[in-house]
C-alpha cells in the first residue's frame, strides 16, 4: 500500500501533508564481506513521509573467526539522509547476546557494533547465530 493519507477535515495547501508516503514492503538483507556466509534472512520495513522503520532476521552459516572484518547488513530499503544516522538493536536468539546497530549517514547499511565497550568499528564478535534487528532512519 502507498499513497497519500487523507486527513479528513484538511484541504487546500494543507492537503496532502502526509504526501511523501506512507509505504509498506519487504527488503533482504545481505552482507557484502565474505567473512560472513548468511543462509537465510527476511526483512519487513514501513516508510511514513521521510521515517523508515526497518525489522529483520537473518541466520549466520559461517563465521572467518580470522577476519578483522567489521559486519555489515547491506541492501537497505532506502539510502539515509545524508546529515542523520539512525540507531537500532539486535539480539542474537541463540545466545541472547545484544548489539547496538548504526545506519551511517547517506548510506543502505547497518553496522554492528559491540556493546562490552568496544570502539566502534571494531570487530565484533558474531558467531553463527540467528539475529534479529529493529531501527529506524531518516531519509
Amino acid at each position: 500500500m502507498s499513497g497519500i493519507i487523507d486527513v479528513p477535515g484538511v484541504s487546500g495547501s494543507n492537503s496532502g501533508v502526509i504526501s511523501s508516503g506512507y509505504e509498506v514492503g519487504e527488503w533482504t538483507p545481505a552482507t557484502s564481506t565474505s567473512a560472513y556466509a548468511i543462509s537465510s534472512s527476511g526483512g519487513k520495513y514501513t516508510k511514513i513521509g521521510k521515517q523508515v522503520f526497518i525489522q529483520g532476521h537473518l541466520t549466520l552459516s559461517g563465521v572467518d573467526s580470522s577476519s578483522n572484518s567489521t559486519f555489515v547488513i547491506t541492501g537497505l530499503p532506502f539510502t539515509a539522509h545524508a546529515d542523520f544516522a539512525g540507531i537500532g538493536g539486535v539480539r542474537s536468539a541463540t545466545s541472547g547476546a545484544f548489539y547496538l546497530l548504526h545506519v551511517g549517514e547517506g548510506s543502505t547499511v547497518l553496522r554492528f557494533g559491540s556493546m562490552d565497550g568496544m570502539a566502534h568499528g571494531s570487530n565484533v564478535a558474531i558467531a553463527t547465530h540467528k539475529y534479529f534487528f529493529t531501527t529506524n532512519y531518516l531519509i
